[in-house]
C-alpha cells in the first residue's frame, strides 16, 4: 500500500512539472511583434482587449475575417498584414490563444462572430498550427462561413477537404525554395 501511495505522488508530481514546464515553454519562446508591428499597433491604437485584436477598416463593413495566430506566435505579430486587410475594407479580428497554441480554444471564433452581428461575410484563417485549427472550425461551421485561409498550414486530415463547399485560399510558401545560390 505504502508502494502505490508513493507511486501515485510521483505520477501526480511528474504532471504537475510537466504541465509547468510547458508553460513555461510556451510563454518564453513565443515570437512577439515586430518594431514595424509594433509601430502599427501604436499608429492605429490597436491593442489587445478582452483577448482580441480588432483592426477596424475605415468605412463601415459587413465583411469580417477571423485570424488564428500560428503556434507560439502573439497576435501582434501580424498587425501589419491585419491593418492591410482592415485598409481593404474588411474587419480583422485575431484572438489571443491560451499558451499561444490555437488547439487550445478553436471555438475562438463563436465568440467573435457573436460580438460582431453586423459582419454578415466571415472568412476564418490562420498561420500553421493556426490555420490548422481554423480548417478545424472551418469544418465544423461551413454553414455559415464564407471562406478559409491557410497560409504556411494544412488541414488535419486533407480528405475532409476535397470537396469542400467554401473556397479555400492555401499560401503554402513566402519564399523561395531552394534558395538561390549566392554569387561571387
Amino acid at each position: 500500500m505504502k508502494n502505490l501511495r508513493k507511486i501515485t505522488i510521483g505520477v501526480i508530481f511528474t504532471i504537475f512539472l510537466g504541465a509547468g514546464g510547458l508553460i513555461g515553454w510556451a510563454t518564453l519562446s513565443s515570437q512577439e511583434a515586430t518594431e514595424r508591428a509594433v509601430n502599427v499597433l501604436q499608429e492605429k491604437g490597436v491593442q489587445l482587449e478582452n483577448g482580441l485584436l480588432v483592426f477596424q477598416p475605415s468605412t463601415q463593413t459587413d465583411r469580417g475575417l477571423i485570424y488564428y495566430p500560428g503556434g507560439l506566435v502573439e497576435p501582434e505579430a501580424y498587425a501589419v498584414t491585419a491593418q492591410d486587410i482592415a485598409d481593404a475594407g474588411y474587419l480583422v479580428v485575431i484572438p489571443k490563444m491560451p499558451l499561444n497554441l490555437a488547439f487550445t480554444s478553436i471555438n475562438s471564433a463563436n465568440k467573435i462572430r457573436a460580438d460582431y452581428p453586423e459582419i454578415e461575410s466571415w472568412v476564418i484563417g490562420g498561420h500553421s498550427l493556426g490555420g490548422a485549427m481554423a480548417a478545424e472550425y472551418a469544418k465544423n461551421n461551413v454553414d455559415s462561413l464564407d471562406g478559409l485561409i491557410m497560409l504556411a498550414s494544412y488541414p488535419a486530415n486533407n480528405e475532409d477537404f476535397v470537396n469542400f463547399p467554401i473556397p479555400i485560399l492555401c499560401i503554402r510558401h513566402l519564399g523561395y525554395w531552394p534558395p538561390a545560390p549566392i554569387s561571387g
